[in-house]
């Protein structure tokens, strides 16, 4: 089995955005992009509860691009984030 999905251009600015040099990264003006529906859509895709909190799954990003998302979940959405790491076992 196998699908086909469409590709359109107008997202490319997204792909240099996010992925310049092919490398995931968390973009300085990530606050002024991210909305409450993106923030929907990054827990339905990278998120999952533990012990009744709100995890989001930021294995690929940098210290300093995780702490740029704390700072915009606080400030933006008024939420109460803290950034554990977690180890594999």
């Amino acid at each position: 089995m196998y699908f086909h999905t469409l590709a359109f251009s107008c997202f490319n600015g997204f792909v240099d955005l996010f992925y310049p040099n092919g490398i995931k990264i968390v973009p300085a003006n990530i606050g002024e992009l991210l909305t409450p529906v993106g923030l929907a859509f990054w827990i339905m895709d990278d998120g999952g509860l533990s012990h009744g909190n709100l995890l989001l799954q930021t294995n690929s990003y940098t210290f300093e691009e995780v702490q740029l998302l704390v700072n915009v979940l606080q400030t933006k959405f008024n939420l109460s984030c803290k950034k554990t790491l977690r180890r594999p076992g």
